[in-house]
Protein backbone atom coordinates (compact mmCIF):
# COMPACT_ATOMS: atom_id res chain seq x y z
CA UNK A 1 0.00 0.00 0.00
CA UNK A 2 1.54 3.34 -1.04
CA UNK A 3 1.50 6.34 1.03
CA UNK A 4 -1.78 7.69 -0.16
CA UNK A 5 -3.69 4.34 0.96
CA UNK A 6 -3.51 3.52 -2.90
CA UNK A 7 -2.64 -0.06 -3.81
CA UNK A 8 0.46 -0.17 -6.83
CA UNK A 9 -0.48 -0.57 -10.36
CA UNK A 10 1.23 -4.05 -10.11
CA UNK A 11 2.55 -6.66 -7.90
CA UNK A 12 5.03 -8.53 -9.85
CA UNK A 13 6.37 -10.56 -7.17
CA UNK A 14 4.21 -14.06 -7.43
CA UNK A 15 6.19 -13.95 -10.92
CA UNK A 16 9.54 -13.70 -9.98
CA UNK A 17 9.14 -15.93 -6.85
CA UNK A 18 7.94 -19.32 -8.34
CA UNK A 19 9.72 -21.75 -6.43
CA UNK A 20 7.50 -23.23 -4.10
CA UNK A 21 3.79 -24.06 -4.59
CA UNK A 22 1.92 -23.90 -1.31
CA UNK A 23 0.61 -20.86 0.64
CA UNK A 24 3.01 -18.02 1.05
CA UNK A 25 2.99 -16.09 4.68
CA UNK A 26 5.26 -13.47 4.86
CA UNK A 27 7.55 -11.72 2.89
CA UNK A 28 10.03 -9.54 3.71
CA UNK A 29 13.00 -6.93 1.81
CA UNK A 30 16.06 -6.31 2.86
CA UNK A 31 16.71 -2.34 3.66
CA UNK A 32 18.89 -2.14 0.75
CA UNK A 33 16.07 -4.28 -1.64
CA UNK A 34 19.13 -6.82 -2.03
CA UNK A 35 17.51 -9.55 -1.12
CA UNK A 36 14.23 -10.70 -0.37
CA UNK A 37 13.12 -13.33 2.57
CA UNK A 38 10.08 -15.56 1.48
CA UNK A 39 8.67 -18.06 4.16
CA UNK A 40 5.89 -21.05 2.77
CA UNK A 41 3.85 -22.87 4.71
CA UNK A 42 4.48 -26.39 3.58
CA UNK A 43 6.91 -26.71 4.26
CA UNK A 44 7.86 -24.83 6.98
CA UNK A 45 11.04 -23.02 5.36
CA UNK A 46 12.13 -19.39 4.15
CA UNK A 47 13.76 -19.16 0.77
CA UNK A 48 16.30 -16.25 0.40
CA UNK A 49 16.30 -14.56 -3.45
CA UNK A 50 18.69 -12.39 -4.80
CA UNK A 51 16.46 -9.63 -6.62
CA UNK A 52 19.40 -7.84 -9.03
CA UNK A 53 17.88 -11.16 -11.40
CA UNK A 54 15.05 -11.08 -13.27
CA UNK A 55 13.06 -13.43 -12.29
CA UNK A 56 14.92 -13.92 -8.53
CA UNK A 57 17.37 -16.14 -7.80
CA UNK A 58 16.89 -18.54 -4.89
CA UNK A 59 20.09 -18.24 -2.57
CA UNK A 60 19.36 -20.35 -0.21
CA UNK A 61 16.38 -22.03 1.88
CA UNK A 62 16.12 -21.42 6.28
CA UNK A 63 15.06 -24.42 7.86
CA UNK A 64 14.46 -24.77 11.46
CA UNK A 65 10.73 -23.91 12.26
CA UNK A 66 8.13 -26.97 13.42
CA UNK A 67 5.35 -24.55 11.65
CA UNK A 68 4.41 -21.78 9.39
CA UNK A 69 6.36 -18.87 9.34
CA UNK A 70 4.41 -16.12 10.32
CA UNK A 71 6.76 -12.95 10.70
CA UNK A 72 10.00 -12.08 9.29
CA UNK A 73 12.89 -9.15 10.18
CA UNK A 74 15.82 -8.20 8.46
CA UNK A 75 18.66 -6.14 10.55
CA UNK A 76 19.54 -2.84 9.24
CA UNK A 77 22.26 -4.49 7.20
CA UNK A 78 20.73 -7.11 5.68
CA UNK A 79 23.17 -9.85 7.53
CA UNK A 80 20.60 -11.01 9.92
CA UNK A 81 17.14 -12.06 9.95
CA UNK A 82 14.58 -12.85 12.97
CA UNK A 83 11.89 -15.13 12.24
CA UNK A 84 8.55 -16.46 14.27
CA UNK A 85 6.25 -19.04 13.31
CA UNK A 86 2.87 -20.26 14.36
CA UNK A 87 3.78 -22.07 17.67
CA UNK A 88 5.50 -19.22 18.99
CA UNK A 89 8.92 -20.08 18.38
CA UNK A 90 11.66 -17.34 17.33
CA UNK A 91 14.71 -18.19 15.62
CA UNK A 92 17.86 -15.98 14.41
CA UNK A 93 19.43 -16.14 11.59
CA UNK A 94 23.37 -15.10 10.39
CA UNK A 95 23.48 -14.84 6.53
CA UNK A 96 26.84 -14.80 5.40
CA UNK A 97 27.54 -12.47 2.36
CA UNK A 98 27.99 -14.50 0.04
CA UNK A 99 25.24 -16.91 0.82
CA UNK A 100 26.11 -20.32 0.73
CA UNK A 101 24.70 -22.83 -1.64
CA UNK A 102 21.56 -24.97 0.42
CA UNK A 103 20.12 -24.91 3.12
CA UNK A 104 21.19 -22.68 6.42
CA UNK A 105 20.83 -23.73 10.25
CA UNK A 106 19.72 -21.03 12.73
CA UNK A 107 21.83 -19.17 15.15
CA UNK A 108 22.13 -20.51 18.61
CA UNK A 109 24.55 -18.03 20.04
CA UNK A 110 22.25 -15.77 21.41
CA UNK A 111 24.65 -13.36 22.60
CA UNK A 112 25.42 -12.23 19.22
CA UNK A 113 21.93 -11.05 18.52
CA UNK A 114 21.87 -8.74 21.60
CA UNK A 115 23.65 -5.81 20.04
CA UNK A 116 21.41 -6.02 16.50
CA UNK A 117 19.66 -3.23 14.95
CA UNK A 118 16.43 -4.80 13.62
CA UNK A 119 15.02 -2.66 10.42
CA UNK A 120 11.62 -3.40 11.25
CA UNK A 121 9.73 -4.51 14.36
CA UNK A 122 7.10 -7.31 13.31
CA UNK A 123 7.98 -10.25 15.48
CA UNK A 124 5.85 -10.02 18.50
CA UNK A 125 8.57 -11.42 21.26
CA UNK A 126 10.64 -8.25 20.72
CA UNK A 127 11.92 -6.49 24.06
CA UNK A 128 11.40 -3.02 22.69
CA UNK A 129 7.69 -4.22 22.34
CA UNK A 130 7.31 -6.40 25.60
CA UNK A 131 4.28 -3.91 26.43
CA UNK A 132 2.09 -6.03 23.67
CA UNK A 133 2.07 -9.45 25.50
CA UNK A 134 -1.33 -9.82 26.94
CA UNK A 135 -1.32 -10.17 31.03
CA UNK A 136 -1.65 -14.13 30.32
CA UNK A 137 1.78 -13.52 28.11
CA UNK A 138 0.27 -13.99 25.59
CA UNK A 139 1.63 -12.68 22.54
CA UNK A 140 0.09 -9.86 19.56
CA UNK A 141 -1.34 -11.88 16.43
CA UNK A 142 0.81 -9.02 14.40
CA UNK A 143 3.26 -5.97 15.11
CA UNK A 144 4.87 -3.27 13.28
CA UNK A 145 7.05 -0.25 13.89
CA UNK A 146 6.67 3.10 12.21
CA UNK A 147 9.80 4.22 9.89
CA UNK A 148 10.57 7.20 12.31
CA UNK A 149 10.73 4.73 15.24
CA UNK A 150 8.05 6.24 17.49
CA UNK A 151 5.14 4.33 17.21
CA UNK A 152 4.53 0.48 17.42
CA UNK A 153 0.61 -0.80 15.92
CA UNK A 154 -0.62 -4.11 17.51
CA UNK A 155 -3.64 -6.74 16.35
CA UNK A 156 -4.38 -8.89 19.11
CA UNK A 157 -7.10 -11.65 19.47
CA UNK A 158 -9.85 -8.99 21.11
CA UNK A 159 -10.74 -7.65 17.73
CA UNK A 160 -8.43 -4.46 18.61
CA UNK A 161 -5.83 -2.31 16.97
CA UNK A 162 -3.69 -0.60 19.45
CA UNK A 163 -1.01 2.39 19.14
CA UNK A 164 1.81 2.35 21.39
CA UNK A 165 4.91 4.98 21.65
CA UNK A 166 7.88 3.28 20.48
CA UNK A 167 9.93 1.60 22.59
CA UNK A 168 6.74 -0.34 24.21
CA UNK A 169 8.45 -0.74 27.20
CA UNK A 170 6.51 -2.60 30.19
CA UNK A 171 3.62 -1.23 31.66
CA UNK A 172 3.41 1.27 28.51
CA UNK A 173 -0.73 1.85 27.70
CA UNK A 174 -1.54 1.95 24.32
CA UNK A 175 -4.45 3.65 22.56
CA UNK A 176 -6.68 1.06 21.34
CA UNK A 177 -9.15 1.09 18.27
CA UNK A 178 -12.38 -1.42 17.02
CA UNK A 179 -13.38 -1.99 14.04
CA UNK A 180 -12.92 -5.74 13.28
CA UNK A 181 -15.78 -8.06 14.31
CA UNK A 182 -12.68 -10.74 14.68
CA UNK A 183 -8.99 -11.31 15.24
CA UNK A 184 -6.48 -8.94 13.95
CA UNK A 185 -4.46 -11.03 12.06
CA UNK A 186 -2.19 -8.40 10.08
CA UNK A 187 -1.33 -5.09 10.73
CA UNK A 188 1.44 -2.77 8.75
CA UNK A 189 2.45 1.20 8.91
CA UNK A 190 2.90 3.39 5.83
CA UNK A 191 6.57 4.66 5.19
CA UNK A 192 4.93 8.03 6.27
CA UNK A 193 4.03 6.32 9.29
CA UNK A 194 0.38 8.22 9.39
CA UNK A 195 -1.39 5.21 8.01
CA UNK A 196 -2.31 1.92 9.17
CA UNK A 197 -3.49 -1.33 7.70
CA UNK A 198 -5.17 -4.16 9.08
CA UNK A 199 -6.61 -7.32 8.51
CA UNK A 200 -9.06 -9.31 9.79
CA UNK A 201 -9.59 -13.30 10.75
CA UNK A 202 -13.27 -14.35 10.30
CA UNK A 203 -14.50 -10.81 9.17
CA UNK A 204 -12.19 -11.04 5.36
CA UNK A 205 -12.10 -7.40 6.31
CA UNK A 206 -8.90 -5.16 5.35
CA UNK A 207 -8.89 -1.64 7.80
CA UNK A 208 -7.01 1.73 6.54
CA UNK A 209 -6.53 3.89 9.43
CA UNK A 210 -5.23 7.67 9.40
CA UNK A 211 -2.91 8.34 12.71
CA UNK A 212 -3.72 12.04 13.58
CA UNK A 213 -1.10 13.84 15.94
CA UNK A 214 1.45 11.71 15.15
CA UNK A 215 4.43 14.23 16.17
Amino acid sequence: VTDDGRLPDSWPLPDRVADRKKEVTAVKYTPAGRRLAVANSTPAVIDIYDCSSDPYLRLLSLKGHTAAVLHIDWDESGGWLQSVCKSDSILFWKIPDPPPAGELAHCTDYKAVAEVAWASISCPFAWSAIACLTKAGNAPKALDRSANRTLLVSGDDNHMVNLFDYPAIENSQPRSYGAHSSQVTQVCMSSSGDRVVSTGGEDLCIMQWHVDNIN
